[in-house]
């Protein structure tokens, strides 16, 4: 087999990538690229802006930028983040459309979001809890300007004093892979900050735009950088004080708390593009149970805050502004309950008059409103994807070609369409997209083209139910017959239809091994009826349709029968301990990554507190009245497990905790010790192995045990396991 970038994987992990996509109404559009740093030890993010036909890096060291809005004017907002740092991101920078950044707002407590108007910036910062009170008698000439700088000047205090501590009175108190508080987000307006510091400076034309001259798209070119790149020096502390700014803030009233909410917080806003006012999203909660409400605020504060949208059974949110500013584009948004499958309603909102008009219903997309009205969205479609146009009657038009292609990232552009675009055997591009023929062009490159040491065929079955079910299997170069690993997908609401830097199939193909990629029941791209399938009953359809596609997969004469194994993540992960316990010896290892094991226990520490009553809820139409914890969870047949498994898991994992793992390894070595299991452990790590060394181990030490228990090959321990 020919080598490729695939088969050393500490190169594959080390690779270029393009992360992120954001356009302007104007046109000004900004990919974010990601590269190892010098050392090789940390991953640093680039700003470009990007032409169709040219690209041209903006931000250049070895601190990474991430950007938080775009001007109409053509400037950038982004933050600058050393991944040594604890506190990231803790400035604004300025980038004009010519000369160089500069900073100009400094705040340690907390920038969470930033989007700029026609006339102003709309900033959302966490303020700690003692502010105000810390505030109380200070000499600083704005009610503003005390309690921000008080809550700057305790963060300050709080990071010199190294301490951690939080006291909370509500649930959840941790998302994903980060501890929540100790901050509660406010909202604050400012006017926009001057182009330039020295006003003799050429006043920034759109007809122009920015310089389009083109860099090396793959290194770092030895150029002067755009910003001043001085050294942050850190605030001294002083009593109550912000540094030094170029901002005016103003904070914005936010709608009061309803009667018997326990928690009432902002979860974010977004502004109209004439800047008068802005959408507040906010979320309530009762004991566990969270949920969304949609408000109007004045950014003027000449107005009380105007509700919009609400809802008891359902969360609401804001999917998009027109151009004009006369209407939003609303989703309202069903949790997944027993008997309740999980869907999407969009409706629009006339801001005139307050009415508001369904749109689209079972429609799962990221909407984007073009200047005209019309309303364009990504969704998946059958192990693909597509940008769509919605018609008058709701129903999406794919827009882009009938291929094999997903599309994220989706932003208007002046008069037309970018969006990301990648496949199971591509790594995600940028593409120009003409809205009424639906064309798609290449960009420029950002990333070197890679070789596939395979090739990606798709198959079908047909499920228990009748219903077709279909997968993509990725297949090494040569004859065969190849050992087979199946990848449960993640979710459980999502499918395999992208490229993936994290789970590639392509790196296992490089080490010879024919990977499967189902999408079974609860799968998105194929309708509602097949999300609904399996929603109540979670190892029932998605593991049967797994079990038919993977049957499906070794009839093939290139696939060996007698050579398999099984692995997830996530609800991947769940699916890989269910497997563990109901295919005795037919998978000769497992992987399970981020698993769920104990369902009931699972539902009682995430910090998803919305899926205990999907998880502990019994519905009278399955498993007589049985809830998903006392039916499904895989640690009810831990004595069945016949294989080895490796556990793998990160303790920074909030959304499948940490003990989930601990519980199924203490299972493992009570009940079947002898069957060879192993521990993947990643202290500093959540949900997702993120750092290169870590994901260079993971993959290292996936393949290895494959090869042990598969091809019956030594175990090979990675060089920096410890």
């Amino acid at each position: 087999m020919a080598r490729t970038l695939f088969s050393d994987i500490p190169s594959f992990v080390r690779a270029p990538r393009i992360t992120g996509l954001t356009a302007s109404r104007s046109g000004l559009v900004i990919a974010t690229r990601r590269m190892i740093n010098d050392a090789g030890t940390a991953f640093i993010d680039q700003l470009f802006e990007v032409t169709p036909d040219r690209a041209r890096q903006l931000t250049w060291g070895d601190k990474s930028a991430s950007l938080l809005g775009i001007g109409e004017r053509g400037e950038l907002y982004f933050t600058r983040e050393d991944p040594g740092e604890k506190e990231r991101g803790s400035a604004i920078w300025m980038l004009p459309p010519t000369g160089e950044a500069r900073e100009i707002f400094r705040y340690k407590a907390g920038i969470v979001a930033l989007q700029a108007t026609r006339a102003n910036l709309l900033l959302t910062l966490a303020v700690l809890p003692g502010a105000a009170d810390a505030a109380d008698g200070s000499a600083a000439p704005s009610a503003t300007e005390r309690l921000l700088g008080a809550s700057h000047t305790l963060a300050t205090k709080r990071a010199a004093a190294k301490t951690s501590a939080v006291l909370h009175s509500i649930y959840p108190i941790r998302s994903w892979d980060h501890d929540l508080g100790p901050g509660e987000n406010r909202l604050f307006v400012s006017p926009l900050p001057s182009l330039y510091c020295d006003p003799g400076l050429e006043p920034y034309s759109p007809s122009e735009g920015p310089s389009s001259s083109n860099a090396d798209p793959f290194h770092a070119a030895k150029e002067a950088p755009l910003h001043s790149g001085a050294e942050e020096e850190e605030d001294d502390g002083g009593e109550y004080t912000l540094p030094p700014t170029e901002l005016s803030l103003t904070e914005v009233p936010l709608p009061p708390a309803p009667e018997g909410v326990d928690e009432w917080s902002l979860a974010y806003a977004i502004p109209l593009p004439i800047g008068t006012h802005a959408f507040a999203v906010m979320t309530g909660r009762t004991t566990i149970d969270s949920f969304n409400q949609v408000w109007l605020v004045d950014l003027t504060g000449a107005q009380p805050p105007r509700f919009v949208a609400a809802d008891p059974k359902a969360d609401y949110d804001v999917a998009g502004v027109s151009f004009d500013s006369t209407w939003a584009l609303l989703a309202r948004n069903l949790p997944p309950l027993p008997g309740q499958t999980v869907d999407v309603e969009y409706q629009s909102f006339s801001i005139a008059t307050g009415a508001t008009t369904r749109v689209a219903s079972h429609v799962w997309g990221k909407p984007v409103i073009a200047p005209d009205g019309a309303i364009y969205l990504t969704a998946d479609r059958r192990g693909r994807g597509g940008v769509f146009r919605l018609s008058t009657s709701g129903e999406p038009v794919l827009l882009t070609p009938d291929d094999e292609y997903t599309y994220n990232n989706l932003a208007w552009a002046g008069d037309h369409l970018v969006a990301l675009r990648s496949s199971i055997a591509e790594p995600p591009a940028v593409v120009v997209i003409d809205p009424v023929t639906g064309e798609v062009a290449r960009g420029p490159e950002l990333t070197p083209e890679l070789e596939l040491p395979g090739e990606l065929t798709e198959i079908g079955a047909t499920a228990k139910d009748g219903t077709p079910i279909r997968a993509w299997l990725a297949v090494p170069d040569g004859e065969g017959p190849h050992p087979l690993v199946v990848f449960a997908h993640g979710g459980p609401w999502g499918a395999w239809n992208d490229w993936t830097w994290r789970w590639n199939p392509w790196v296992f193909v490089a080490h010879g091994y024919a990977v499967l990629l189902p999408d079974p029941g609860i799968s998105t791209g194929y309708g509602h009826h097949m999300i609904s399938r399996g929603h109540d009953a979670i190892g029932d359809e998605p593991f049967t349709d797994i079990m038919a596609l993977a049957d499906a997969a070794v009839a093939r004469p290139d696939i060996n029968q007698d050579h398999q194994a099984f692995a997830g993540g996530s609800y991947g992960g769940y699916m890989a301990n269910w497997v563990a316990g109901h295919t005795g010896t037919r998978f000769a290892c497992i992987v399970t990554h981020a698993g769920l094991w104990n369902v009931g226990a699972m539902s009682t520490t995430t910090d998803n507190g919305s899926w205990y009553r999907w998880m502990m809820g019994s519905n009278p139409a399955i498993g007589h009245g049985l809830s998903q914890a006392e039916m499904w969870s895989p640690h009810l047949f831990a004595k069945k497990i016949a294989v080895p498994m490796l556990v793998i898991h990160g303790d920074k994992d909030y959304r499948v905790p940490f003990g989930q793992a601990l519980e199924l390894w203490a299972d493992l070595q009570r009940l079947s010790p002898q069957l060879g299991h192993q521990f993947l452990y990643f202290p500093d790590e959540g949900h997702w192995i993120l750092k290169p060394a870590n994901a260079e181990i993971w993959y290292e030490t996936f393949v290895a045990f494959l090869d042990e228990h598969v091809r019956g090959k030594k175990f090979k321990r990675a060089d920096l396991l410890g």
